[in-house]
């Protein structure tokens, strides 16, 4: 048997989500993954519990990723299709248990119709789970082919986008940090060589923003302060004094106190983009950024470079994010919605040979 994929897993976490929804141990429910046939068969075996079938039936193509690498992520809407079977049970019809599950996961799915789940082999989706309107052709042709189960009340939903994770990623390259011209008296190319531009280049300059926080969705603005000047890149060699002992500070702007994470990604020649398992806790100062009115150093978070870059050629970037939960998502009973992740701008620190 195949080992699990990325695929696979997501597939079986979306019924668990939905299992641990409807309280389905408590329920007596066995909570099943194939066709209809299958499920009545099952249910035929063992009575004393009822079987929620999940029938993954139509995958296809997301349309923007039809020109997609065979090394790269592609992805999938896929349909599916939720059937009850009931048992007699407490004295009840096994139809009056089908129809209590269909509601209990019909209420389940709209109160959850954005669903994180992950991450899995570092791949973290947000599944979008959309009911759909099923034709009585597409229906009739399904039941048809399930040997031994007669038609039942069904659920059919759209679930997108399902990954599907090629099993040798490409290394991505490195980002650019600033952009810069020059010219050469031939053409041979002798001088194209890392560290060796000697030209004029720009690096992005840090100007003056104000995060509006009165929408909920905002994400942090950051940059790096040393010295009394903000950058948004900074430049060090690698087993320098610079990079080994960082003096950069970090300054977060946003709703004043907030809680902010400070979590970095470093990218080697060798190894690709990875991320650092260290994050640093920080507070957002206030929502204006202005470098010429920066505050004083305690209201700024020290940050070092991870060990990892300190002394090797590559690149680290550092982001400021902060998690928040939408009050239209809220359940109906005011349970928590789904935790969301605002992200700042990213800061580059490149490590020169």
């Amino acid at each position: 048997m195949t080992d699990a994929n990325v695929f696979s897993q997501v597939c079986n976490a979306f019924t668990a989500r939905v299992g641990e929804a409807i309280d389905a141990t408590a329920n007596s429910i066995t909570i099943l993954i194939g066709p209809p046939g299958d499920a009545a068969r099952s249910l035929r075996a063992d009575p004393s519990q009822h079987v929620l079938n999940f029938f993954f039936y139509r995958l296809a193509p997301f349309e923007f990723d039809v020109d997609v690498p065979s090394d790269e992520v592609f992805r999938l809407r896929i349909q599916c299709m939720i059937t009850p079977f009931g048992q007699a049970l407490e004295s009840e019809m096994p139809s009056e248990h089908e129809l209590r599950i269909l509601g209990d996961v019909l209420r389940a799915l709209h109160e959850e119709q954005s669903m994180p789940l992950g991450p899995f082999d570092s791949e973290t989706v947000h599944l979008q789970i959309v009911l759909q309107r099923p034709t009585t052709e597409e229906l009739n042709h399904i039941w048809s082919t399930q040997e031994g189960a007669t038609f039942r009340s069904s659920l059919a939903y759209e679930i997108a986008l399902v990954p599907v994770v090629p099993e040798l990623t490409p290394i991505n390259p490195p980002l650019v940090g600033s952009t810069g011209a020059s010219s050469e008296a031939n053409t041979n190319g002798s001088r194209a060589q890392p560290g060796s531009f000697a030209g004029l280049h720009d690096d992005p300059t840090v100007t003056r923003s104000v995060v509006d926080t009165a929408e909920p969705d905002w994400s942090p603005v950051a940059c790096f302060v040393k010295d009394g000047e903000c950058s948004q890149v900074v430049r060090v060699a690698a087993g320098s004094g610079d990079a080994t002992s960082f003096k950069y500070m970090v300054w977060v702007t946003g709703e004043a106190g907030v809680a902010i994470t400070l979590r970095w990604r470093t990218w080697t020649r060798v190894n690709g983009w990875s991320d650092e398992p260290a994050t640093v806790a920080a507070t957002a100062v206030g929502p204006v950024l202005d470098p010429n009115e920066i505050p004083s150093d305690g209201q700024l978070e020290a940050v070092s470079l991870p060990a990892s870059i300190q002394n090797t050629a590559g690149q680290a970037t550092l982001v400021a994010e902060r998690d928040y939960e939408l009050e239209s998502e809220r359940g109906f009973d005011g349970s928590p919605g789904p935790t969301r992740t605002s992200r700042s701008n990213l800061l580059l620190v490149v490590v020169n040979p």
